[in-house]
């Protein structure tokens, strides 16, 4: 049972690092577009 929770451990620390790139996936879309908003203002 001992050996379970130190597995337990390992996915939370697994989880963590999923955690930030779940972050920058939601703020690269978000990057994407302030280009391309950026972009129509240049050309005119």
């Amino acid at each position: 049972m001992e050996k379970c929770t130190t597995q337990t451990s390992r996915s939370s620390n697994l989880s963590s690092p999923i955690d930030p790139p779940l972050i920058i996936q939601i703020a690269t879309p978000e990057k994407p577009e302030e280009e391309f908003l950026s972009e129509p203002i240049t050309s005119e």
